[in-house]
């Protein structure tokens, strides 16, 4: 069984069925987003990093994005002896994964504006 970058079972379990909620909640997840991958981008410190993987993570568990929520969690989980380079690539896995995720909104949301 092949895992879809969102759980849209857990998503309308979330918003209760409605369409509005969904739709404003799938929103405000893709416009922030930015913000917190150019926050672990910047982050120069394991607070910052920290702190930026443990937002995206709730965001992407509140939609039903598992693999991005997994992502942050070992991002969260990294200390500060964590290489750059180990940063680099939990944080190159997490960009693809919010990519896949952005695509399936994009295709979800498009699907509803045309029903």
């Amino acid at each position: 069984m092949t895992q879809t970058p969102i759980d849209f079972e857990h998503l309308r379990t979330y918003t209760a069925g409605d369409q509005a909620v969904e739709q404003e909640v799938l929103n405000l997840f893709v416009h922030q987003v930015e913000l917190w991958v150019r926050m672990l981008e910047d982050s120069g410190d394991e607070e910052s990093w920290r702190d930026a993987a443990h937002s995206l993570k709730g965001s992407a568990r509140g939609i039903g994005a598992w693999l991005v929520a997994e992502l942050c969690d070992r991002a969260e989980k990294l200390s500060q002896d964590a290489s750059a380079a180990e940063r680099s690539i939990v944080l190159g896995d997490i960009k693809a994964a919010i990519s896949d995720v952005i695509d399936a909104i994009d295709a979800h949301l498009g699907q509803k504006s045309v029903a």
